[in-house]
Parts: structure tokens; sequence; C-alpha cells
């Protein structure tokens, strides 16, 4: 706690002895204060904070105004997300949106559904079902739009969840025309319900009114936030987290940039991260991630596993009395599972819906068909109706293709080079979906990973290797292909060198947690610094000893061939 000076005032008084100024008491309370911010100055002097650790959601973080100037430590932690919503960003028209009572017409146009009132009744709505397994009694649901109304008849705008009965999600009365409104909440389903759904309403004083009335819907988001293991977001940090709009199940591509700035943004420092596959993460909270200083990626979670056919082992159909099992084969590289409700999996079935895991004790209950539990032996056991196939081979069809990933049982961990950042006081710190990447140019350039298109390209430099320069090219003078997957520079000749950095769009990824540890003192950046060299110098040192190798095989290859 900061100390807080007193203001030490003079008594006054006048030649007759009235008091013209009170002065500050020189009481013990007044010099015990003084003796404790002496003991606290020491405390501090003597034992002084090293760091401090700041974890980031969203994209976007602040450093302390204490921390001091230097090299800082940043871990970058994958998150899994799965947004139920199908076509939230009307790419594909009006697929999967309807609407109800005869109340609307529907369109779709740049990434916006438009809603326009059929003047039947006093509201204007669109309307999206879901599987109802994917609506579990007691789940927190967290749901958000962004929504306008073109003229200024509405008198409310509302974003409600089916479950047993009709809830609230957010809502805004009185909108005004062409005004864009972001409604986000969460609500605690209140039952199950065979058909569920996501609805947007904008109501009017009157049927006539309604008619020809326009309503605009975008960027359609809702994640079962207990599946996630997120239960305990707050409506404001579910909008911090999902800042961008994603659909289906997305992960966080490892590509991007951070950037640190200084508070009046007059210095920045930032590093670019390679191309490492996803960064996938756990409803118990375990996730990919990789230090940037040490150059470390640990990998703890499996790729996506496709199960089908042979995959699926058996069918259990007398070990319980309410429903059967189809037991997978054993995923030998997982963490087994206990008998309890362990988090360390997700399933998602040939819908893409991802399902909810139950413990074994649930396991024969009517109400865990279409769960899964994970089994201590490493096998998946999907939970089906009692009687749902007559043997394996009809499971198998049934189920058709569904993908796991699962907790390994020991992480992987790959070496790549370390890198620096450094941290200011008061500054912040971005992440940004931003690629970068050298080539040499044969008729154009193409994209190392086809799955992160260009969405815009931010630099190209020409390398001047004779020279050792880097020569900027104007972004004019690049056209990027359609596909997003390659793109041409004017005057560009075939063999040169070019260094390029494009964004990708946000929907393809999810944003990483970023943990940071500042340095709080003199001592914490002298040992990080040093630390971050000691590992570079390492890495240097094994590259040199890579080209050695690596130029002796070329010399004996051409010794042989008598060159």
């Amino acid at each position: 706690m900061a100390y807080i000076k007193t203001i030490w005032k003079d008594h006054i008084v006048d030649e007759l002895g009235n008091v013209i100024q009170q002065g500050t008491p020189l009481s013990a309370t007044n010099m015990n204060k003084i003796e404790e911010g002496i003991a606290q100055a020491h405390q501090m002097a003597e034992n002084p904070q090293y760091s401090d650790t700041i974890t980031i959601e969203g994209g976007i973080g602040s450093i302390s105004s204490n921390a001091t100037e230097g090299q800082i430590s940043v871990t970058l932690k994958g998150n899994t997300y799965t947004n139920f919503i199908k076509n939230g960003n009307f790419a594909n028209g009006i697929n999967k949106w309807a609407t109800q009572d005869n109340s609307s017409v529907l369109s779709a146009s740049n990434n916006t559904l438009i809603v326009t009132g059929t003047g039947n009744i006093n509201i204007v709505s669109c309307i999206q079902g879901f599987y109802g397994n994917i609506l579990q009694a007691g789940h927190k649901y967290y749901v958000r739009a962004r929504v306008r109304v073109t003229n200024s008849n509405c008198t409310k705008i509302t974003l409600d969840f089916r479950s047993s009965s009709i809830q609230e999600v957010a809502s805004k009365f009185s909108p005004a025309q062409n005004q864009w409104y972001t409604l986000s909440g969460i609500i605690t389903a209140l039952g199950t319900f065979s058909t569920p759904y996501i609805r947007v309403i904008c109501t009017y004083p009157d049927a006539a009114t309604a008619a020809g009335k326009v309503t605009e819907v975008q960027e359609v988001i809702a994640i079962d936030l207990t599946v996630h293991g997120l239960d305990s977001l707050t409506v404001d940090q579910c909008n911090q987290r999902f800042a961008h709009w994603f659909d289906g199940v997305k992960s966080t591509i490892s590509a991007m940039r951070i950037r640190s700035v200084s508070s009046d943004e007059t210095q920045q420092s930032e590093i670019y991260i390679p191309n490492i596959g996803e960064l996938r993460s756990l409803p118990n909270g375990v996730k990919d991630e990789f230090n940037i200083v040490e150059g470390r990626y640990t990998k703890r979670i499996s790729d996506p596993i496709s199960i089908s056919d042979t995959m699926y082992a058996s069918l259990d159909t007398t070990s319980f009395a309410n429903v059967d099992i189809v037991k997978t084969v054993i995923f030998s590289d997982a963490l087994a599972g206990t008998t309890g409700k362990d988090g360390m999996t997700r399933y998602y079935n040939k819908d893409n819906v991802e399902l909810t895991e139950v413990a074994q004790a649930d396991i024969d209950n009517p109400a865990s068909v279409g769960k899964y539990y994970w089994h201590t032996d490493k096998t998946l056991w999907i939970i089906v109706a009692k009687g749902a196939y007559a043997d394996i081979a009809a499971a198998r069809t049934g189920l058709g293709s569904t993908q796991l990933i699962y907790q390994l049982a020991t992480p992987v961990v790959t070496e790549y080079p370390p890198q620096s950042l450094i941290g200011y006081p008061s500054g912040m710190i971005y992440w940004e979906p931003v690629v970068k990447g050298t080539a040499i140019y044969n008729n154009g350039i193409a994209i190392e990973n086809a799955s992160i298109p260009i969405k815009s390209m931010r630099k190209v430099y020409k390398l001047d290797l004779d020279g050792k320069s880097k020569i900027e090219v104007s972004v004019s003078n690049v056209t990027v292909a359609a596909d997003g997957l390659s793109f041409t520079i004017a005057n560009a000749q075939n063999g040169e060198i070019y260094e390029y950095e494009y964004e990708y769009d946000t929907a393809l990824s999810t944003i990483p947690t970023i943990e940071t540890v500042l340095n709080m003192n003199l001592k914490a950046v002298v040992n990080n610094t040093s630390k971050g060299l000691a590992d570079l110098n390492k890495y240097v040192l094994e590259l040199n000893d890579f080209t050695v190798a690596t130029l002796l095989n070329h010399e004996a290859r051409l010794t042989l061939l008598g060159v």
C-alpha cells in the first residue's frame, strides 16, 4: 500500500492568543505513522519485489507503472472454444436461420442478416434452433449478437434463449435508428427443451407499424461456458475473452505478433511467433503453451483424432440397465481418466457439436444419453439410448465420424529460437493476427500455410543480401490473389528475396492467454537479460554446429562425385 504523506501545518496564534491556524498535532498517532512509513521503506529496500505476473485475456493488457523497463518473460497459452451457432456471420446467406409466427422475411448481404417485418404481428424476429443435447439444465451459456434497426419506431430489441422457458439474455429499450448495439449476456439454463433456440426480437407498438421495418443482425455467438470449464466468468470477462466472432470449433493459431509499446508510444518492441501449429486448451485448464524468451513449445494436448469405423471397438448392451455404451479403441499416449468428470478431453459428434462429459457414477442415467465418459483405461465410452443400435456395425454407421482431443500423458517439448521482448512501465501489450515470412520470388510468392490466408498485406521488403539491407516496397505495388494464398509484386524479378508481413482474419483463431512476468527492480532486469542472452547463445552454438555438419556433409558428397 502506498504511503500517504501528512501535510504538516504550523500552529499560529496572534498577539492576543487567538488561533489563526490550527497546527498539526504532534501526537502518538502521527509519529507512529512516520515510524510505520520508515519500517515499510526499510522492508522494501531489504526485500524488494522481484517480479510480478499478469495474465492478459482478450489480446490487450497494461503493464504496471511500478514495473522496471527491460526484457520480460512472455508465455502464450492456447484456448479452444466452440460457438454452437451455425452460420453466425451469414456467409452462407440465411442458411440455418428462420422466423417465428410469419413475422418476417429473411435475406442476407455482406455478412449481415436482413430481417424485414411482414406486419403479421407486432414483432420482427429471427431465430436459430440448435441440437437438443447442447442444452443442459444448470449449464451457463454466453450469448452475443450485433443488432440494429433502421427506423425510429422500435420500442425494444431483445436477445433471448429458449431452455425450458424463454430467458432474456440482453435487451435495449428505445434503440436509436441505424445504431449498432452489441447485446450480450449469460444465462443459466432452467431446464431442457426439445427444440431450444437463440432469437432476436424487435418489438413495435402494433402490427401495422412492424410492417416493412428492418432489423439487421451480425456476428452471433453462443458458447456453453460449463462445458468449457468457464462458469466463473462474468459478462465483461466473456466480452473480452471472445472479443472476435468465430465459427464452430477454433483454437489459437500460433503464428502471431506480440507487440509491447511504451505509455507515450515512442518506444516499441515486437516479436513474431512462428507457425508451429494450433495451441489448444481443455476444460480442466491444461493448455498448450509457447515460452517466447526460452523458445520452448510445450504441447500438452493431442491433435484432433478422427474416430470412425473400427475405432468404435465394441457395443456394450448388458452392463447398464438404462443405457448402452459404444467403446472406442485405447488411445495409448493419452493421460488416463479417473472415475470422475476430469475435463481432460473434448469430444465432438458427427455434427461437430461438443458433447458433455459425465462421471462414472452418472453413466447409467437416461439423462446421460448423448454424453460420454473418459475411462481409466484410456478408452472413450459414448453413452447411447438403450437399444439404439442392434450391433457394433449399426453403431459405427450411426455415430459416423467424430473427433476427440485429449491430454497427453507426456507433454512434447520442442525448442525454437529464443526471442526478446521489452516491457515498459505503464505501457501496453498487444496480440495481433500477423504472419511474417521470407521467400524467393518465382512469378509470385505463395504463403507457407494455406490455412492462414492473407486478409491484408502490411509490409513488404526486398532483401539486399550483398548490401545487407532491406528496401521497403510499397504495398500499393502488391497484388494479393483472390484466395489470399499468394501475391505478386510489380517489377519484381525471379530469384529476388522478399520479406513480407500480412494480417489474417481474426475469425480463424481464438485469442491466446498471455502470461507475462514483469521486472519490478533492476536485479530482475539483469537476471532476465542474462538468462535471455544465455538461451540465445545456446541456440547460436547449436545452429553453428548444425551448419558445420551440413557443410561437411555437402563437402563429402562433392568429394564422392569427384567435383
